[in-house]
């Protein structure tokens, strides 16, 4: 069985309102769910009410992890203590898909690469307006395997950020920039665009 994207990017947007299976460092919520023989796992975004997301996002003090290179600490500490669970959970012959919106897209992310590490490789890793994870191509040389896309909604300023930061992988471009460029980035707005009938064509 094949998760199809809109899928994805709805198991995104109900991580914002649905209980985790498990919660760790505090703040990063993991959400764990058995679809047609593969365990999706989906990373909460960022609460506009949650201060320690938001510490953890603007947490971008660059630190160089042995096994994905140099990355914004906020993210990799998040997606460290989420692996350290995972890793008992998750089997190397039982697919596994990961995903998230935002903080949760750059979590997922994280956690593809350090996973690898564990002998465990994504069958795919799919993100919404998440912002960048890592500060040289080392991460993305280690999702080489891992298909996957960063999709980027109409005029979204996320997944441009932080500033000097490296993609692990190219964005996909979709929907149409609106006037609030920070609508651009709400997961509401990403299932929009991802369900229009005609895609605005990829950059």
């Amino acid at each position: 069985m094949v998760i199809s994207t809109v899928a994805l990017c709805a198991a995104a947007a109900e991580a914002y309102s649905a209980p985790a299976t498990f919660v760790v460092a505090g703040d990063v919520h993991v959400h764990l769910e058995m679809t047609g023989g593969i365990t999706l796992v989906t990373f909460r975004g960022t609460e506009w009410d949650c201060i320690e997301d938001w510490l953890r996002d603007f947490d971008i003090e660059t630190v160089n992890n042995p096994h994905i290179g140099p990355c914004y600490r906020g993210f990799l500490t998040g997606a460290l203590a989420a692996v350290t669970r995972l890793a008992g959970v998750l089997r190397a012959d039982a697919p596994f898909v990961l995903t998230g919106h935002s903080l949760g897209g750059a979590l997922a992310v994280a956690a593809a690469g350090l996973l690898v590490h564990h002998g465990l490789i994504a069958a795919r890793c799919e993100t919404f307006g998440a912002p960048r994870v890592c500060v040289d191509n080392t991460l993305g040389k280690v999702l080489a395997g891992v298909p996957g896309n960063r999709w980027r909604n109409g005029d979204d300023p996320v997944p441009l950020l932080p500033p000097g930061g490296k993609q692990d992988r190219p964005l996909r471009q979709i929907g149409r920039p609106a006037l609030d460029p920070i609508s651009d980035h709400l997961i509401a707005a990403y299932a929009e665009s991802l369900a229009a009938p005609v895609p605005v064509p990829i950059s």
